[in-house]
């Protein structure tokens, strides 16, 4: 099996892909440049050996927003779920990483959402133009309950579903098969092979936070036909 350093295979996907799109976030409606970011890291992946496999994206096909919840296994699923996802995906970021100079103008002009840590009333009002964000446009906001990655699913954490059950979008789980055996936390070397991406079948949000988490982690566990 063929093997690649993975500081290298990260750099690349950051390195080559980053211009580009920050040139397509920039220039082009974020329906265009979110098609040609997929085109521009399949293109990639298929270079590097791997392949990726997607189920169940008729549930992605929602005539509102949404939020994408599911197992978080490498440092590779946002690039992976790019490629995944029709709808553009925006995410949950770290303000100190929003104020980074050029990586921070960005992702705050791409949509990404503002996390103080341990701060909030700063959180609540950071949330309530995300949920101004999701009304106006239709867009899945991505959410890794566990917080980390790794080889098993671990604890959630229930920040993600308060928000959830506030705002009242639907959930949309999902589970990645691969990614970790391809490139496990602190190894040096990525592997070629198949990631999969399996999206199921919605959730409504009308439940409590701890409801929702519930249901979430059984249809993450699951086993589909």
């Amino acid at each position: 099996m063929r093997k690649l350093l993975s500081p290298l295979v990260l750099a690349a996907l950051f390195a080559i892909g980053f211009p580009i799109v920050f040139v397509l976030i920039t220039t082009l409606p974020r329906s265009v440049a979110w098609r040609c970011s997929q085109a521009l890291y399949r293109t990639f992946f298929r270079a590097v050996g791997i392949d990726i496999e997607v189920s169940g994206a008729a549930h992605l096909s929602r005539p509102d927003s949404f939020v994408l919840m599911g197992n978080h296994q490498s440092a590779l699923d946002h690039f992976v779920l790019c490629v995944a996802s029709p709808v553009p995906i925006v995410g949950l970021e770290r303000a100190r990483n929003l104020r980074l100079p050029i990586y921070g103008s960005l992702m705050r002009r791409w949509g990404n959402i503002s996390v103080e840590a341990g701060d909030k009333a700063k959180n609540a009002l950071h949330l309530a133009k995300a949920r101004e964000a999701l009304a106006r446009e239709r867009l899945a906001l991505l959410i890794f309950p566990e917080g980390t990655r790794g080889a098993t699913m671990g604890a959630f954490r229930m920040g993600g579903f308060r928000f959830v059950a506030d705002a009242g979008f639907d959930v949309v789980p999902f589970r990645l098969d691969g990614a970790h055996q391809l490139m496990p936390r602190g190894q040096k070397t990525i592997s070629a092979g198949r990631i999969r991406v399996d999206f199921r079948t919605a959730l409504a949000a009308h439940a409590s936070p701890e409801a929702l988490a519930d249901r979430v982690r059984t249809a993450l566990t699951t086993k589909t036909a």
